[in-house]
């Protein structure tokens, strides 16, 4: 089984062709999708909005068509939304464990494991810090979240399963877990799961940077 993974992309209101031409070539690639969290962002929209917006003409039922597991995220909590989801996703949970070609997987999105600045201005314009740091300093603005990886690293030692989470809008990747870089910001990260190797996407190249068996 093909499974197609991102995180991240804090969808808005506005549509963005880009990013659904790139989930679409890799959706096409595989037999299932997972969002892993902050798929959208409440901070940007509501979920009515969102869901009413023009995201539900193509990418909606292109990741049903793929029985996508949707799994909340903080800026998409499970509190935030509704049984609308189902317009998006076939199932839904906090993280989900998956057994594929022996591998043992565990997916979240990755907040529960890290120690965040609990600010009130970054939560309220933290996408658009982000967002403007990106434009203008590239990606290695990102780095200053490179840190959470030690909390990662910290609270996931002595498990026997691979995380696989997002979150920290940093990417990283141990013989524990694989920390998916955000699909926002332009970006366009994902991870694509093969025949029990894990590859690595960037819009529409894939390179492999992980083995786990």
């Amino acid at each position: 089984m093909k499974v197609f993974v991102f995180s991240d992309s804090h969808l808005r209101v506005k549509y963005d062709k880009k990013f659904f031409d790139w989930v679409k070539y890799w959706c096409e690639k595989a037999d299932k999708v997972i969002i892993c969290g902050d798929f959208w962002d409440s901070e940007l929209c509501t979920f009515e909005e969102f869901i009413n917006s023009d995201w539900k003409k193509e990418l909606f039922p292109l990741l049903k068509s793929k029985g996508a597991h949707y799994i909340f995220g903080n800026h998409d909590s499970k509190e935030r939304s509704d049984n609308n989801a189902n317009l998006f996703s076939e199932t839904q949970s906090e993280a989900i464990d998956l057994d594929l070609d022996g591998l043992n997987l565990h997916f979240e999105h990755g907040h529960g494991l890290v120690d965040d600045l609990n600010l009130e201005f970054l939560k309220k314009y933290g996408y658009w810090i982000q967002y403007y740091g990106f434009k203008i300093v590239g990606k290695s603005f990102l780095n200053m979240f490179k840190c959470q990886i030690d909390d990662i690293k910290g609270n996931w030692a002595g498990e026997k399963r691979f995380l696989i989470c997002g979150h920290t809008h940093y990417g990283a990747t141990n013989q524990n877990f694989h920390v998916l870089n955000p699909s926002a910001f332009g970006l366009l990260y994902g991870l694509m799961i093969d025949n029990g190797k894990l590859f690595e996407i960037k819009k529409y190249e894939k390179f492999k940077i992980s083995e786990t068996s």
